[in-house]
């Protein structure tokens, strides 16, 4: 995981952190100036520190310069990315100073629960890459029952069109018409795939855990929360990978 950096370029961490281009940034503070510490300054190479405090535009920036590890409750509606032409994404539900982060694998637009976001590359793919094999919990509510020969062909490998490869999932019934699914391979919508194999349908989809690390059930759908340094382990503790990649389950 990345260690804290000790200093970054004024005019680098201002445009990690805003809407602000390089270039537009660069023009900015020639020409106006920006406040470093209660300090004018004009040189956007000047190099910050972790609580040092910038005045520019209007704004008032603390930098940060410390590792971001988020935990959000990912609401239906919203794509798993950090700009798109069509939707609203999740990061129009954060604060500007997190535009640096990336989403640690997707979720398609209508599938809600646990989605991790950082700006720690090396975390988001040891947590996404198909190698580690992360598991993963989803939780669905079907259009009808699976039959006992259904669960019987998922647990043991069930075929899916245009794969070469059976998929494999755990799948134990919760409650009427709802399956919890875990699963440890990144295919492309593998639960609605994996149910449609099966003779059902994915009504309401659901991520409740990654690894060791289980959705905070009282953050709202919308809401987020940083995690603890306890829990930025957690989502490797069982070695393990299903992302449900491209726009997500």
């Amino acid at each position: 995981m990345a260690n804290d950096r000790e200093t970054e370029r004024l005019d680098k961490y201002i445009c990690s952190v805003t809407s602000f281009t390089r270039s537009v940034l660069g023009k900015e503070i020639r020409k106006r100036g920006a406040s470093l510490n209660g300090k004018q300054i004009k040189d956007p190479s000047v190099k910050v520190r972790e609580g040092d405090v910038i005045e520019i535009a209007g704004m008032e920036i603390t930098v940060s310069l410390k590792p971001v590890y988020l935990m959000m409750n990912k609401p239906a509606g919203v794509v798993s990315a950090n700009s798109d032409d069509s939707y609203d994404t999740v990061f129009s539900l954060l604060p500007e100073r997190y535009a640096r982060c990336h989403c640690v694998g997707r979720l398609d637009i209508d599938t809600e629960g646990l989605l991790l976001i950082t700006d720690d590359g090396q975390w988001s793919h040891m947590i996404t890459s198909p190698a580690k094999g992360v598991r993963k919990v989803y939780r669905a509510v079907l259009a009808s029952d699976f039959s006992d020969e259904a669960v019987s062909r998922i647990r043991n490998g069930i075929e899916l069109r245009g794969e070469k490869e059976p998929a494999f999932a755990e799948v134990t019934k919760v409650g009427p018409l709802t399956w919890d699914f875990a699963v440890t391979e990144g295919r492309y919508h593998e639960i609605k795939r994996i149910a449609a194999a099966a003779g059902s349908s994915v009504t309401a989809l659901r991520r409740l855990s990654i690894g060791a690390l289980s959705l905070d059930e009282s953050l709202a759908p919308g809401m987020y929360r940083e995690l603890d340094a306890n829990e930025i382990l957690l989502p490797l503790a069982n070695g393990s990978s299903s992302d449900e990649d491209g726009r997500g389950s």
